[in-house]
């Protein structure tokens, strides 16, 4: 009996390390993922047809909350749950008490989620994705965001949190993302280039990782949605004579 309970207090000791082990070497704090499903019947419209207007509209979403009780991570909390609601809303809209609401689901069926990624003391990166199909759509829609947070700041992530001024690292990352989307077989935009400097300018098309800084391109951006291209990773080793000393690379 001595045997079993030591046996099962070392199995317990080594299960402990283990788990620590795995927390450290992520680098996250605890996580907890909040959900919440909504629906909203349709507004009447011109086709009664039942497979095109089922009658209600259903939004599910999902969104990860700290449990960390920092006032830090209290504002990441507050401010994750507002970027995963801003793709579910009518541009411009906000909830004034924070609180999902039902109107949101109306006339369609779709599914939001935000998920962590990188987490140091310093940024904490995730990144959100919305998906269904509106019931007078032709297609389903998707859209993805990348939501990066100085933690201490209390923010989103700017460019010149990252890059020196005058640096032109503007003009190095379109260059990179050029050369990369002018494949034989893109089928781009007559004007995307225009397009590609708002693109580029956007820290929430921005995927920050270990390897290096990865532009994400919208659909409809610099190409229709039956073409997607990119992303574009370009790394850490060729921007680092662009970077901010006060930067840290994601490790």
């Amino acid at each position: 009996m001595l045997i079993v309970k030591r046996t099962a207090a070392i199995l317990f000791v080594l299960w402990s390390i283990a788990a620590g082990a795995q927390l450290l070497g992520t680098n996250h704090d605890a996580f907890v993922t909040r959900s919440i499903k909504l629906t909203w019947p349709d507004v009447p419209g011109e086709s009664s047809d039942l497979e095109k207007s089922p009658g209600f509209g259903t939004l599910k979403a999902t969104w990860p909350q700290s449990t960390n009780n920092t006032a830090e991570w209290k504002a990441w909390n507050k401010a994750i749950e507002a970027a995963t609601q801003s793709l579910v809303t009518p541009e411009g809209e906000k909830s004034p008490s924070g609180e999902w609401l039902k109107k949101w689901a109306a006339d369609g069926d779709f599914e939001v989620s935000a998920s962590v990624g990188f987490v140091s003391e310093e940024l904490v990166t995730a990144s959100i994705s919305i998906e269904g199909m509106g019931h007078h759509a032709g297609h389903p829609s998707e859209e993805r965001i990348e939501f990066n947070w100085l933690l201490k700041q209390k923010r989103e992530l700017r460019t010149e949190d990252v890059f020196q001024k005058d640096s032109s690292w503007e003009q190095m990352i379109e260059s990179k993302c050029t050369k990369e989307l002018q494949k034989p077989d893109a089928n781009l935009y007559d004007d995307w280039e225009k397009a590609l400097p708002k693109v580029v300018l956007d820290p929430r098309n921005w995927q920050l990782n270990g390897e290096g800084l990865k532009i994400n391109f919208p659909e409809y951006t610099v190409s229709p949605r039956v073409s997607p291209v990119g992303p574009v990773m370009i790394p850490w080793t060729t921007l680092k004579p662009l970077l901010q000393l006060s930067f840290a690379i994601p490790q």
